[in-house]
């Protein structure tokens, strides 16, 4: 059994602390379990994905920055989400890959950033909250957009969108600053290992960081899952809301000028006002004031009533003609935006779908894992690393899916992006 015993360090000659005394000197098998092992998730599974997310993102800004009509706000909403994805794999990525600078796998980056190694470790759950919000933020957006489109005007604007935006990452603060007391409190350990020559190159002290108290604990192991949860049920609110929306729009109305061009000459004739003055004039030339006027028209009459009923008759067809093609071009317009808002809407909503089946595994993981914990109930170490693992993979998969998804869904990204990368092609 390994002996606990405190005593004073100097870290760095200038930082001193309580150092808890490991002795290891006859406990080498705790040493093996405690030293780093080769993981094939982080060093080649890990790096592929990386490699192709991280230009793929780029890529996407790129294509954004190269087109003017693709600076929308929608597509700023975008483009904050694809720096997010690329923040995912230089936060996340960078900080597994400083932990192999120490063969404790325990060890928050002592000897690179000393006790504020605990807050670099937990730097990784602050990118994956400000996706989570930046994607409801997106589909708050098209919800406004589909459903609402006269608030949609008031939802979105130049300082409007900016501002959103920083409110998500503010947001992002606060629910990272609840973890740091349960995650971000660094202990220094003091090892004394076997003395056979095979652990020399290990670190006589590292930082453990742990819980400040178990209100802490407790405060971020529901948070943690919960914002994920109502994240969840937002976007689904908001999905089926757009749904129920699109179908709606794809049930054809009767056009509200119909009525008007079927109901023909005849209820129109009586404020005509070429006939009512001509017919008039016939009948103060054919009789004086004394007599009854006579209930025959003159056949200059009748041919001036028959010109002006034919003169009549070719105004409303001139302008029920011109009513047709202003309809005509009305509908037209109204269809082709519809079918663009239906595009980039079906290209989101597959994106929130992707995110939700990427990132469930690992929330719903974590949460079965915290209940269990509380009940005392013992979970096979080697279950938990795959778990774990598979988890980390769909996560980082998520952020290098994004680009490649907004490129199949839709047409314009797509020709968008073969005008940014091949100019070329587009003047031949």
């Amino acid at each position: 059994m390994a002996e606990l015993t405190t005593m004073n360090i100097s870290i760095d000659d200038q930082i001193e602390s309580n150092c808890v005394l490991l002795d290891l000197t006859n406990n080498e098998p705790l040493v093996l379990q405690l030293a780093r092992s080769f993981d094939p998730i982080d060093l080649i599974i890990l790096p592929i994905i990386a490699l192709i997310g991280v230009p793929a993102n780029f890529c996407f800004l790129f294509v954004v920055w190269k087109t003017p009509t693709m600076r929308t706000n929608l597509n700023k909403y975008l483009c904050t989400l694809a720096t997010v994805d690329i923040s995912v794999f230089v936060v996340g990525l960078g900080e597994r890959y400083l932990a192999y600078l120490s063969p404790i796998a325990i060890d928050a980056h002592s000897k690179t950033f000393g006790s504020a190694g605990c807050v670099i470790q937990i730097l990784p759950e602050f990118v994956y909250f400000a996706s989570l919000l930046m994607l409801s933020l997106i589909s708050l957006e098209r919800y406004y957009a589909v459903c609402k489109p006269l608030k949609h005007r008031t939802f979105v604007g130049g300082k409007r969108t900016r501002r959103q935006i920083l409110f998500v990452f503010l947001i992002t603060f606060i629910i990272f600053s609840l973890l740091i007391p349960s995650r971000a409190i660094p202990t220094w350990y003091c090892f004394l290992y076997p003395q056979n020559g095979k652990y020399d190159d290990f670190p006589e002290t590292i930082v453990y960081c742990g819980s400040i108290s178990e209100l802490a604990t407790l405060i971020s192991a529901i948070c943690e899952p919960m914002a994920f949860y109502i994240a969840l049920l937002a976007n689904l609110m908001f999905s089926t809301r757009i749904i129920q929306e699109l179908c709606k729009w794809d049930i054809p109305k009767k056009s509200a000028t119909t009525g008007y061009r079927n109901r023909g000459v005849s209820e129109t004739d009586d404020t005509d006002l070429s006939t009512s003055v001509t017919s008039v004039s016939a009948t103060q030339t054919g009789a004086d004031d004394t007599h009854t006027p006579s209930t025959a028209a003159s056949p200059s009459t009748v041919k001036t009533i028959s010109s002006g009923n034919s003169h009549h008759n070719y105004s409303l067809t001139t302008v029920s003609n011109k009513e047709d093609m202003l309809s005509s071009n009305k509908q037209k317009l109204i269809n082709k935006q519809r079918s663009n808002q239906r595009a980039v809407t079906r290209m989101l909503l597959i994106n929130g779908l992707v995110y939700f089946l990427c990132n469930a595994p690992l929330t719903i993981f974590y949460t079965v894992y915290t209940i269990l914990n509380k009940f005392d109930i013992v979970i096979y170490n080697e279950l938990l690393t795959y778990a774990f693992n598979a988890g980390q993979c769909l996560f980082y998969l998520n952020s290098a899916l994004n680009p490649f998804i907004y490129g199949v869904m839709n047409a314009s990204y797509r020709a968008a992006f073969v005008n940014a990368i091949l100019p070329c092609r587009d003047k031949k």
